[in-house]
């Protein structure tokens, strides 16, 4: 439950709107066990001694009526306040884990496919705003619902207060049985879930790839497969979940027959009014709508937790590339050293092994070699996107772990054999590597990549969108962008 406790630590920043949310709907509900109330003393006061005016029953009625109708009210306002609060919590766990994301490195975040993280920032946090909004909101006004009118019933009548709790303790050992093996379940499912996602966005994202190779049968079948272990898993949890359900809500509900059958007794024998068993029967309702709720919350419950789990998997998990706290952050002239270099994507395979080399400033390289030598793999350690297992890699002859990545990344521009585009114009992409570039130096980097030309060719120039990842221009256009995103 250390879990639960943290999803609740960080809805702290919320509670100014939840408490009076939970406080009103409380009000709302007690506002509700009034009528059951009235409906005593409408039964043994006015009409079954046959004493009450017409004119008392009509005010009663009103009474009653005003207090239901108030009681609505109370509800919308509280339900407003706290759904809006509930969204965004969910906002802030959202954007936290998405903040994380952002810092993790490129090893972590290589452990993971993007349907899985996308999974955990978009639908996780959605699911537990749901627990929150909904089961968490009632887990409160249920309890304080059921604890009024236990004692309400305790006062009325001690005996038959008893009976209505006799399939009580039967239900919650029952429920603790089963909890672990509805966790374990829902776990599962989350997990076909998201390799469901995973390839799906593998898919869509290659698509040109899978057509380009006539493999859309293949990949018809291979998510099919995988969205059918979802829908088998998902269809025994619901199937198991449909046997138990009624089962426990049947045991739960004995009380109340038990109730009726010794109530009526006692009203025979002349020891309780029926006015008084009336009340009692309709407060029942108010005791086993939460022991109704009960035994669904730990299909929700469990659910809501696997999700948090896998959002806090993500928060807590600690960026292997840090800056240290005063980053020697100078000016970069261009001298570039690598001492004694050696690292391995895996710790038993090393890429690269004592890799020394000096590059002058104004320089200029060219690193070749056969596929898997290790080229890009440098470039991966310059940009400190890995730090090398072995020595050190220094520009201007400070450690680039002695500089702070934003400063770092900053002063190198780069260009993967892999052009990445985002949706959007192309000034958009251009400026993205710098910002708070002005139009000029976005048109100067353009021409020098030789993109200038083609850009104004478009149908809107540099204000054109280029969809996702460049779809909508060739190959090389989309290399020319990401030179000029360089160079800027």
């Amino acid at each position: 439950m250390s879990v639960l406790k943290r999803a609740l630590h960080l809805m702290r920043p919320f509670a100014g709107k939840i408490i009076p949310a939970e406080l009103f709907l409380a009000l709302s509900s007690l506002m509700y066990l009034l009528v059951p109330l009235f409906s005593r003393i409408l039964i043994d006061d006015y009409l079954k001694p046959m004493t009450g005016t017409f004119q008392q029953i009509i005010l009663l009625a009103a009474t009653m009526f005003l207090a239901r109708a108030l009681g609505e009210v109370i509800y919308i306002v509280s339900s407003r306040v706290f759904n809006a609060a509930s969204i965004q919590y969910s906002n802030h766990l959202r954007n936290l884990a998405y903040e994380k994301i952002q810092k993790l490195s490129m090893n972590s975040l290589s452990k993971r496919t993007p349907g899985d993280m996308i999974r955990r920032v978009m639908e996780d946090t959605a699911t537990v705003r749901e627990f929150v909004s909904d089961g968490g909101r009632w887990a409160v006004e249920q309890f304080i619902v059921f604890t009024v009118v236990f004692f309400i019933l305790i006062f009325t009548d001690f005996q038959l207060t008893l009976l209505v709790f006799i399939p009580v303790p039967l239900v919650s050992i029952a429920l603790s049985r089963f909890w672990r093996f509805i966790h374990i379940r829902y776990d599962r499912q989350w997990r076909k879930n998201s390799k469901a996602q995973s390839i799906l966005h593998d898919i869509i994202k290659g698509i040109r790839t899978v057509k380009s190779f006539g493999q859309e049968d293949l990949e018809i079948r291979k998510f099919s497969k995988a969205t059918s272990e979802l829908a088998q898993i998902s269809s025994e949890n619901e199937v198991t979940w449909a046997l138990l359900f009624p089962a426990l809500t049947f045991f739960t509900g004995i009380g109340e027959f038990l109730v009726l059958y010794f109530g009526g007794h006692k009203i025979l024998d002349g020891n309780l009014s029926f006015g008084i068993l009336v009340q009692f029967t309709m407060y029942i309702t108010y005791i086993y709508a939460p022991l109704r709720w009960f035994v669904s919350f730990p299909r929700w419950l469990a659910n809501a937790m696997t999700s948090m789990v896998k959002i806090f998997e993500i928060l807590d998990e600690e960026p292997e590339i840090t800056s240290i706290s005063n980053p020697k952050n100078l000016p970069v002239k261009g001298s570039l050293s690598f001492e004694g270099v050696t690292f391995g994507y895996k710790s038993y395979e090393p890429v690269l092994k004592g890799i020394n080399f000096d590059i002058k400033p104004g320089e200029m390289i060219g690193i070749v070699g056969r596929s898997g030598a290790g080229k890009s793999t440098m470039i991966n350690l310059i940009l400190r996107l890995y730090d090398p297992g072995q020595g050190r890699i220094t520009i201007n002859g400070v450690d680039i772990k002695d500089m702070s990545p934003e400063h770092l990344h900053e002063n190198i521009g780069v260009v993967f054999q892999d052009t990445f585009l985002f949706a959007g114009s192309i000034y958009d992409n251009i400026l993205y590597a710098k910002p708070d570039a002005s139009p000029a130096e976005v048109i100067a980097a353009a021409k020098a990549a030789n993109a200038h030309d083609f850009i104004m060719q478009t149908s809107d120039g540099y204000n054109t969108i280029i969809g996702e990842n460049g779809h909508s221009i060739s190959g090389g256009e989309r290399q020319r962008l990401a030179i000029a995103r360089a160079i800027i």
